[in-house]
């Protein structure tokens, strides 16, 4: 089933060709230009012209593949096969949770999800976040702490949000060791930092900077909470030069400094709306969970020459031209039913959880997709539906519980 999984993936590859998502065409001028200065990304010259640094191991990824393939395919076929070990992932951690026909049932799941084609035709970071952090988790099962931080560093690499699914283990060594507990935490942290040391050194050697993940967050955090913002024409005055986005000396500085002056100018927007910033939070939430259609663009006819490339496929065109919708939205569509019976489902099995007293079950599936949600609201700028892209692994696996669940309840009504 996995392998007919990658080759599915292979045939979209084939046929619809590279999807030029804004993240991911950005990444690949970044990847060319660190090449063609013979360096890895960011270069020293980039410190010197770019506003802020972006994901690094998506980039890094690209200039690999560059100095040894000539090319930036052979990276379509990595991520094929890391989306392709992620079902299996699913499958392996559903069976160390549960049992047999629940992990068979999630496997099913994940393969049969129309959404989980077409993301390798782009290279965007959540494929190798989702793959990295599902290794974590099974080799945290396997109690294999060493490998297990060493995989959470990476998917931090690739996504600065690995922190998030740090905090959760964690929490489980706790619960379950006790007091042996500091040892097994020593070790995830240990090679966690050692990691992040080693990447900041490398960077710090480069660029004269010590930096480990990407530095976008206070930036993204300060232009669209400011920009969103009802009253945003009096935060004005609140700044500088009458501006939240603007920095001094600009041209002078790097995006490390350029990084920790949009913070700052963040804390000061917070200071006086403190009610604007959580009334944007419920439009966070509702922005990141409300549908799961951003893989389809994959599939659109016409998305090279698309400026914007989501809005073909949003709610809010699906909604505008119901119902007379090409085969593409009537795809869509049927997915979106899928998404949302998985989010039922999901429910349904967190309170399975819950009402069988499975602490430790309930803490990594929930406690991981309840912290994350909790960090995109208060953390991320904005919501987006991708956001949401490496919980579903873990909806899939609450989900086929509840599946189990039921079905087992029936049987003793029988």
């Amino acid at each position: 089933m996995v392998l007919c999984f990658a080759m599915l993936q292979l045939f979209c590859l084939v046929v619809w060709g590279y999807t030029p998502y804004p993240d991911s065409n950005d990444y690949l001028p970044l990847a060319r230009q660190s090449v063609l200065e013979h360096g890895i990304y960011p270069t020293a010259k980039q410190m010197q012209e770019l506003p802020f640094i972006w994901n690094l191991g998506a980039i890094n990824t690209l200039v690999g593949s560059l100095y040894v393939f000539h090319s930036f395919y052979p990276v379509h076929i990595l991520y094929i096969l890391m989306k392709s070990a992620s079902a299996w992932l699913v499958f392996l951690i559903a069976k160390n949770l549960t049992n047999d026909t629940t992990a068979f049932m999630a496997l099913c799941v994940y393969v049969l999800y129309p959404a989980n084609y077409g993301e390798a035709n782009s290279f965007l970071s959540e494929v190798p976040f989702t793959f990295f952090t599902l290794l974590s988790v099974y080799l945290f099962l396997k109690e294999k702490y060493i490998v297990c931080g060493l995989c959470l560093a990476i998917g931090n690499w690739y996504r600065p949000l690995s922190l998030v699914l740090l905090a959760i283990l964690i929490l489980l060594v706790v619960y379950q060791k006790k007091g042996h507990s500091f040892l097994y935490i020593s070790r995830i942290v240990g090679v966690y930092l050692l990691f992040n040391v080693s990447v900041g050194s490398v960077n710090y050697y480069h660029t004269g900077r010590f930096f480990s993940q990407a530095h976008t967050g206070w930036m993204n955090l300060m232009r669209h909470s400011w920009i969103n913002d009802q009253n945003k024409e009096a935060d004005y005055a609140l700044f500088d030069h009458h501006h939240p986005m603007y920095v001094p000396n600009d041209s002078r500085i790097d995006p490390i400094t350029r990084d920790h002056v949009w913070r700052d100018h963040f804390f000061i927007w917070l200071s006086h709306n403190k009610s604007e910033y959580i009334r944007q939070m419920p439009y966070k939430l509702v922005k990141t969970y409300i549908s799961d259609n951003t893989t389809f663009c994959t599939f659109l006819p016409d998305k090279k020459e698309i400026p914007y490339l989501y809005g073909k496929l949003s709610m809010k065109t699906l909604v505008k031209d119901f119902p007379r919708y090409t085969a593409l939205q009537w795809l869509v569509v049927y997915n979106l039913m899928y998404y949302y019976a998985l989010l039922f489902l999901a429910a349904a099995g967190a309170y399975l959880l819950l009402r069988k007293g499975s602490v430790f079950n309930f803490v990594l599936l929930c406690g991981f997709v309840l912290l994350y949600t909790v960090f995109i609201m208060i953390i991320v700028g904005k919501g987006e539906s991708r956001f949401h892209i490496p919980m579903m692994p873990y909806f899939i696996l609450l989900a086929s519980i509840a599946i189990f669940g039921l079905k087992t309840k029936r049987g003793r009504r029988v």
